[in-house]
């Protein structure tokens, strides 16, 4: 039965930069890891993405796998889409609350 992962790219807070879903055999988790790195480098190099958190500033980030309780990417698609649309919800409000405290 195959296994669905999470990797993360997180700050010390836990608090999540970005995220992939995988599905064994398609990855490991080390090479999970290393596919996120290279694409969060590039975001950051491009500044497409800050290289900080945007909640605490934190510039000290790490990554880390898991297990989720989902049998399939399709299974987790619902949930991960809720959970995308909140955060970004919560980085509107976040950049909202900042642009209204520089004035």
């Amino acid at each position: 039965m195959p296994k669905v992962h999470i990797t993360q790219c997180l700050c010390p807070q836990r608090h999540c930069i970005m995220g992939i879903i995988w599905e064994e055999p398609d990855e490991t988790p080390e090479s999970a890891i290393e596919k996120l790195k290279r694409i969060i480098k590039c975001l950051f190099e491009t500044k497409a993405v800050n290289p900080w958190c945007g909640i605490c500033q934190s510039r000290d980030l790490h990554y880390e796998d898991g297990l989720t309780p989902f049998k399939s990417r399709e299974e987790a698609l619902p949930f991960v889409n809720e959970v995308q649309a909140r955060n970004l919800l919560t980085r509107e409000f976040i950049s909202a609350d900042t642009a209204f405290k520089r004035n």
